[in-house]
């Protein structure tokens, strides 16, 4: 079993030309990896630590420090040919 981290990185987007929303996102996601045969691994994160900013019409605002809910838990898994 090793560490796994991953870092994100967002940009801004536009859903028409009437309303915009910007949006950016840098920090890490602390996580495993666990190799379940040579080629399968299995893959879990948990948490944010970093910094957000969110900007739409109804105001900005911005958050940092260490995210746990479980809105931030994602599993996967990886397959390598």
């Amino acid at each position: 079993m090793g560490g796994y981290f991953s870092y994100l990185l967002g940009d801004g987007y536009s859903h028409d030309d009437s309303v915009t929303i910007q949006s950016y996102a840098i920090g890490i996601r602390p996580g495993v990896w666990v190799n379940v045969t040579r080629h399968i691994a299995l893959t879990g994160k948990f948490g944010f630590l970093g910094y957000q900013y969110r900007s739409e019409p109804e105001g900005e605002g911005s958050t940092y420090g260490l995210d746990l809910d479980m809105s931030q838990f994602q599993i996967g898994v990886n397959i390598v040919l």
